[in-house]
């Protein structure tokens, strides 16, 4: 498959609010406080192409640890 991502313009959104318009985002732990629903719209133009969301939890279960990685979520 061949990577459109750069036809459309990509609208991340945290819990239903925009927070940034590009490819890519880097989620931490500390963006997170219990649960939050991340999602992407491309769009082209003002007409919706296609969109995605994931749920993450940040999990408290037990003994405090290292610090964890952050993770990529990418579009496309």
């Amino acid at each position: 498959g061949a990577d459109l991502t750069d036809k459309f313009a990509i609208i991340w959104k945290k819990d239903g609010g925009e927070i940034a318009r590009e490819k890519s985002i880097v989620v931490s732990a500390a963006d997170v406080a219990g649960k939050a629903v991340y999602r992407f719209e491309a769009m082209e133009g003002e007409k919706l192409r296609g969109s995605y969301e994931v749920t993450v939890s940040n999990v408290d279960d037990g003994e405090t640890g290292s610090p964890g990685k952050s993770f990529w979520i990418v579009c496309g």
